[in-house]
């Protein structure tokens, strides 16, 4: 991969600076506005490109929150690589856009040589001295009026900082970098045998065990930015065993027991169904049971789901084959009934639905950093 497509990789989606209004106002610091970025690579939609053209447009959509306004700043840059630099350049907005239409679901075809690249703005240079690309410019927008941008991008974050002085004076501007982490990432989980101990129909709270590494892996997904989802099936709520009740203070206590541990799951969501054996209104065959991705769209209408950058972990081979199902990676563990699915696999008596098998939790989200790095690269 080439300095540019690692920029770009690094740079294109979603991002917004949630974890880091949350992390500050835990220490009492307000006065950051919300920010999101939707960055995406547009080439596609410029016509007219030279033979031998060989940098990358990006609209990044960006909008900033404070109180209740949210203002749009959408803007047009053009990234090369000049040796081992990376320059930024920026581009005015083409006719007959405004700053909220000038989005890329609202782009249409535009020809190269009706772009105007901006006489004000200051072409951005990009270095990377070890795992951070670092850079900026000032542009001046008048003989007064100075912008300043500092970026500083990793695989994890990106820290922006933009500011705008009038004669040597600070006019706008933040006293700390707006700090974006990526969004829509989600790991989906299967819940018993898989985050705690497998009890033949778990419904009492004084049950729940956690599985050995299952809440510091969840922590380390807390810490990253993921989203943390529970997938369960429960028939034992439609063969009659136990109430959509129990489930819940299950759920609770779980909740507690990995929050001693500094982890915790965002949302919970379940399937009451089974085909032969529910009672009543919960006898039937559904959409929601696993393998079916019932649960998973139901989730996706709670939280953003970017499925490129999502998983399913679980210990049977029907929630792998559910991830898979509703395109994401999938990874199934040796704990519960994993090393028994993980046979039967082996011996050619069910597919091998799934991208990885590990022994643990903890082994499961080793190889989904190492995934998330390897489609950095």
């Amino acid at each position: 991969m080439t300095h540019l497509q690692e920029f770009t990789a690094m740079l294109t989606g979603r991002f917004d600076n949630s974890l880091q209004l949350e992390r500050l106002k835990e220490q009492g610091v307000e006065g950051l506005p919300f920010a999101r970025h939707i960055n995406t690579v547009c080439n596609e939609k410029i016509t007219g490109l030279p033979p031998d053209f060989n940098g990358v447009f990006v609209l990044e959509e960006s909008y900033y929150t404070i109180g209740e306004r949210t203002n749009a700043m959408p803007h047009l840059f053009l990234f090369t690589q000049e040796g081992d630099s990376i320059v930024l350049n920026s581009y005015e907005m083409p006719e007959g856009y405004t700053k909220e239409t000038f989005t890329f679901t609202q782009l249409q075809e535009i020809p190269y040589e009706s772009l105007k690249k901006s006489d004000k703005f200051t072409p951005a240079v990009y270095k990377k001295p070890g795992q951070w690309w670092e850079g900026g410019s000032d542009s001046m927008f008048s003989p007064v009026l100075k912008f300043i941008l500092k970026e500083r991008f990793s695989w994890d974050v990106l820290e922006v900082s933009e500011s705008m002085e009038m004669n040597g004076k600070r006019t706008f501007g933040y006293d700390l970098p707006l700090e974006y982490r990526r969004t829509g990432r989600v790991i989906f989980l299967d819940r018993d045998g898989t985050v705690n101990e497998e009890v033949h129909y778990l419904h009492r709270p004084e049950d729940v065990r956690l599985l050995p590494g299952a809440a510091e892996a969840i922590r380390r997904f807390n810490e990253a930015g993921f989203r943390v989802l529970v997938v369960s099936n429960q028939a034992g709520i439609g063969r009659g065993y136990y109430t959509a009740e129990d489930f819940k203070a299950v759920n609770q206590r779980l909740n507690e027991l990995l929050g001693e541990k500094g982890g915790h799951i965002d949302g919970f969501y379940f399937c009451p169904h089974h085909p032969e054996a529910g009672v009543g209104e919960y006898r039937r065959k559904c959409h929601c049971r696993k393998p079916e991705t019932g649960m998973f769209e139901e989730a996706q209408k709670d939280f953003e789901v970017d499925k490129a950058h999502s998983y399913m972990i679980g210990d049977k081979l029907i929630d792998t084959r559910a991830g898979h199902n509703f395109g994401l990676r999938s990874v199934l563990v040796a704990t519960g009934y994993g090393a028994e699915e993980k046979a039967l696999q082996e011996a050619g008596k069910a597919p091998a639905d799934y991208d990885y098998y590990g022994a643990s939790m903890e082994e499961a989200a080793d190889w989904i950093f190492a995934e998330e790095r390897q489609w950095n690269r």
